[in-house]
């Protein structure tokens, strides 16, 4: 909150909320940053004999193969098939919380949080075909053995292998996504607040992404400005700056908040009922 214009007749202030809008952007590019971990690997081999062209005969191909755009490959690697040396599935425990651990206790059940990811060994390093998922084992091991079967068998001409799509990930990064964009929309205002002697009127702006709303009183008909305040949680408070119309109305000028602090918004009401001859 910050006074743009003041002099004798005029005074404006105007409230951008900075932290809420770099809160939607901050959630939006995480929603971004995670979506690529919706992609499935996929491996795809020629050997001799095969119906391909002789640049892609003796080849593998990988790649990442995204749900929203199933027909583009992601990050692809070409390598001889000579190079592959086996898949597996590597499997890992997760630490589990104590609270987690007591409820299932609670509950006499035990919940296996064993997390599988599928392995592709190259003469070049370690593939990933997938994150560590909660997936069961089985469909990941009867695809690496299937990759390992084409490996053995010489006379086997073509190959091509996916893993699963990870649609819990999807939906983890487009709540992200969604939730910042609505924090545009339906929160990050622009407020606008002119005290205007020339004309004896208040004016109240409120400007968003997709909407505007303007109020107007008469300066005549303001009593008092103040900072309301209101518990929130434990030990917290959140407070909002308020104009009073004739006593009985009352209009906020800012939302009901803890990030502009009390203190910067009762100096504020103070030099306002100061420029209006309100203060005692």
């Amino acid at each position: 909150m910050r006074v743009t214009q003041k002099n004798q007749q005029k005074l404006q202030l105007k409230v951008v909320p900075w932290r809420l809008w770099l809160a939607g952007i901050a959630t939006i590019l995480v929603g971004i940053a995670v979506l690529p971990l919706s992609a499935s690997g996929r491996l795809q081999c020629n050997r001799d004999g095969a119906n391909v062209g002789a640049n892609d005969a003796n080849q593998c191909q990988f790649s990442y193969r995204h749900i929203l755009v199933p027909m583009v490959d992601f990050k692809p690697q070409e390598f001889p098939i000579q190079e592959v040396q086996r898949a597996e599935v590597e499997s890992r425990e997760r630490r589990r919380s104590r609270r987690d651990r007591q409820r299932d206790r609670r509950r006499n059940r035990q919940r296996d949080e064993t997390r599988h990811q599928l392995v592709l060994h190259t003469g070049g390093g370690t593939i990933n075909m997938n994150i560590f998922g909660r997936r069961q084992r089985y469909p990941k091991q009867s695809l690496a053995q299937d990759i390992n079967e084409f490996l053995n068998n010489s006379e086997e001409s073509r190959l091509v292998a996916q893993t699963s799509q990870s649609w819990s990930s999807l939906g983890f990064s487009l709540f992200f996504i969604v939730g910042g964009a609505l924090a545009f929309i339906g929160l990050s205002k622009t407020v606008s607040c002119t005290f205007d002697k020339t004309s004896d009127c208040l004016k109240i702006i409120h400007t968003g992404l997709s909407d505007k709303q303007k109020l107007e009183y008469p300066l005549q008909s303001i009593t008092e400005v103040t900072v309301q305040s209101r518990e929130w949680r434990d030990d917290d408070e959140q407070h909002r700056l308020v104009v009073r119309i004739d006593d009985d109305k009352t209009v906020p000028i800012t939302e009901y908040g803890n990030m502009l602090g009390f203190s910067r918004q009762e100096a504020t009401a103070q030099r306002i009922e100061t420029f209006l001859g309100l203060s005692d």
